[in-house]
């Protein structure tokens, strides 16, 4: 079993991950590392305030899968 702390440092690293790759700088701060890589994988559908505040990104997700 995973302690929560390496879980933690676990989602921390598939964001930096996924930035790096898909050259995006930042995703939205708001979002839980859980809920970004989720987002990031297509496994969860960004809403419209989501599409907002990214912006042309939006369209770029998911970026992995």
């Amino acid at each position: 079993m995973v302690s929560p702390g390496h879980l933690g440092l676990a989602y921390a690293e598939v964001t930096d991950v996924v930035t790096k790759l898909d050259d995006i700088r930042l995703l939205p701060g708001e979002w839980p590392a859980v809920e970004a890589v989720l987002k990031a994988s297509g496994r969860q559908e960004l809403p419209a305030t989501d599409r907002s505040l990214l912006g042309s990104l939006a369209d770029r997700f998911p970026l992995i899968g």
